[in-house]
């Protein structure tokens, strides 16, 4: 028998080895995060509920990530209305873009730009405030060319507040033919028999409307009598207080007043309270008096019996103020 031996020489060799059924381990990317915007601000340039005209300012500094960004919304507070445009952008290479403004949301919309760590600030001009106070944030968002959000933010709140006003008539009339009594003569004109005070600060805090008025004179004479308010055009001497009537949704002010009320007169005068409206009360537009309502606002002067002929004159000066 003959026997051969072997000689097995081995040597680096690249084996392929396929499995059949085995699969590649795989891993798919998920979505990139979106970054936080920082330093962020949002101004307004008048704060007063309903104003026209403001402009609204946004600013803020991107994330790091370089993604191109097309688009940034910021939304406004609910009723916010206007007829919005651009103002200053910055940077310039984010200027040129247009607004539009849709529901509760601002979108400015420029050409694609990738802005990592960039300070940006966005001028919107055009708008009307909202009609309701209170404090607002802004959610600013930046958005890629596929509508994905690139990065976002809220902005520190920004107080609208509202404004306390009084709407009272252009001037208050007298006519009287001297008796060699003293009298107290009533203002009959029906434009002059109501005020109208406006609350829509929405504190809740009341308010009072007050009264002065110079002395009366004519040429070197004057009548020092002093004047008289109350809810009567028929008797001076009434206790009743001003009608109270809504002219939209309101809250009936509670009126702590005690009439009649002495206004009196003098070189510098000093307010004295005519109407109230207690904490709580008398929010929204109200109409005081007013000709057909049952107690209109009831204007007095009194004449003294000596009292010179002639044509007198007085400024008064009727204001709101906060708190009852």
């Amino acid at each position: 028998m003959r026997r051969l031996r072997l000689g097995l020489a081995l040597a680096s060799v690249l084996l392929l080895v396929t499995v059949p059924g085995a699969h590649a381990a795989t891993r798919t990317a998920g979505p990139i995060p979106a970054a936080t915007l920082s330093s962020m601000s949002w101004t307004a340039s008048s704060q007063v509920t309903g104003a026209t005209g403001v402009s609204y300012t946004y600013k803020f500094t991107t994330g790091a990530l370089s993604l191109a960004v097309t688009s940034v919304t910021m939304t406004v507070p609910p009723g916010t209305s206007g007829t919005p445009a651009v103002g200053s952008v910055s940077p310039t290479s984010l200027a040129g873009g247009t607004v539009t403004l849709s529901g509760n949301t601002l979108t400015y919309t420029t050409v694609s730009l990738v802005l990592v760590s960039t300070a940006v600030s966005i001028q919107i001009t055009g708008l009307t405030n909202t009609a309701t106070a209170g404090s607002y944030t802004s959610t600013v968002t930046t958005r890629s060319l596929l509508g994905t959000t690139v990065d976002s933010g809220t902005t520190p709140a920004l107080t609208f507040a509202g404004t306390l006003s009084v709407t009272s008539p252009a001037s208050l009339a007298w006519a009287a033919t001297l008796t060699g009594t003293d009298q107290t003569i009533g203002d009959t004109r029906a434009t002059d028999q109501h005020l109208t005070a406006n609350d829509n600060t929405g504190s809740g805090s009341g308010w009072h409307i007050t009264a002065a008025a110079t002395t009366p004179t004519s040429g070197r004479h004057s009548i020092a009598g002093g004047l008289l308010v109350n809810g009567s055009l028929t008797a001076s001497a009434s206790t009743s207080a001003p009608s109270a009537s809504c002219v939209t949704t309101c809250t009936l002010p509670t009126n702590t007043t005690t009439y009649p009320v002495t206004i009196p007169t003098a070189t510098s005068p000093t307010p004295v309270t005519i109407y109230t409206a207690a904490a709580g009360t008398g929010r929204g537009q109200i109409r005081l008096g007013g000709n057909s309502a049952a107690n209109p606002f009831g204007w007095w002067i009194r004449v003294p019996g000596n009292a010179y002929v002639g044509t007198y004159t007085t400024t008064m000066t009727i204001a709101t103020v906060s708190g009852p």
